[in-house]
């Protein structure tokens, strides 16, 4: 699609872009500003299947409003902030691909609103959103992996009737962790994450059919309850992740210190290659300036 760069900026108005894709390209992350003044979203994508939002952050004079919307449409989000949205995210209708990566939601209702959708979502930042950072319904397959979820006042991930591979997050001094609801359908597997220290459960389960879930090779550490619903077996461990300084918010605070317990645990996947066990986030260090 034709792309529009975007200089540094405020930038008060809501898009719209219909029937056609768009790349809207920042000049540098978090410095082109677009501020939707009047309530709906920041930027509307619809019947639009191949989008790109880069480098910019969006956000509401008020809350009331996604940050960006997609109606029958996809959207390739890299390296951008959502902040003081009602959803950072959301897509409605039809079936809609995402792929957001190394990007930060701060101080959203929620981070990610994703109905009937497909796709991944990997290497972010999810700080202290108002509800859930991550409602995923009705969706097959999404995969999110490698992502940071630290002092949300809600789930860090909810997944309803959906299929989804949760891999090597780490999810820190929330509310909650993880919340799995399956009875019209869906598959889950909850893989090498670190789940620490939430107020109430690790994970919450709910599920016609127990097979339909997977929880192996995680670390369960200091949660006010590790896990309801499910009984997922030895293979996950409580061991004390030993992040370096968590409460300073740095790219370094939430990185495992060398003598780490979770570095030496370590399990062989199914391709035949040996990966340790809930490392939990990589994400990007350029963005971490953001997440402040």
């Amino acid at each position: 699609g034709e792309s529009l760069i975007i200089i540094a900026g405020l930038y008060r108005e809501n898009i719209k872009v219909a029937g056609k894709s768009l790349n809207f390209k920042g000049m540098d992350m978090g410095n082109a500003r677009i501020e939707a003044p009047a309530p709906g979203p920041a930027i509307t994508f619809s019947d639009a299947p191949d989008n790109i939002c880069s480098r910019l952050m969006i956000t509401h004079m008020s809350d009331m409003g996604s940050g960006i919307e997609l109606r029958h449409s996809g959207i390739y989000l890299e390296k951008c902030v959502l902040e003081n949205n009602q959803y950072g995210v959301s897509t409605e209708d039809k079936h809609n691909r995402v792929y957001i990566e190394n990007s930060i939601f701060r101080k959203n209702d929620t981070a990610l609103n994703l109905n009937n959708s497909f796709g991944t979502i990997r290497k972010n930042i999810f700080l202290d959103q108002r509800s859930s950072a991550i409602i995923v319904r009705d969706s097959d397959p999404v995969h999110i992996r490698n992502n940071l979820f630290v002092k949300n006042n809600g789930f860090a991930v909810e997944l309803r009737d959906s299929t989804a591979n949760i891999l090597s997050n780490t999810v820190a001094y929330n509310q909650s962790g993880v919340r799995i609801d399956l009875f019209r359908g869906g598959a889950v597997k909850l893989l090498g994450n670190i789940i620490a220290s939430q107020n109430s459960y690790g994970v919450q389960v709910s599920v016609a059919n127990t097979s339909s879930v997977t929880i192996k090779h995680n670390d369960f550490y200091g949660n006010a309850k590790a896990i309801s619903g499910f009984k997922p077996g030895k293979q996950n461990v409580a061991r004390d992740p030993g992040f370096q300084q968590p409460l300073n918010r740095t790219f370094s605070g939430y990185a495992l210190s060398p003598d780490s317990s979770c570095m030496f645990y370590s399990y062989r996947r199914t391709d035949g290659k040996k990966t340790q066990n809930a490392l939990g986030f990589e994400g990007d260090a350029d963005s971490w300036s953001y997440a402040k």
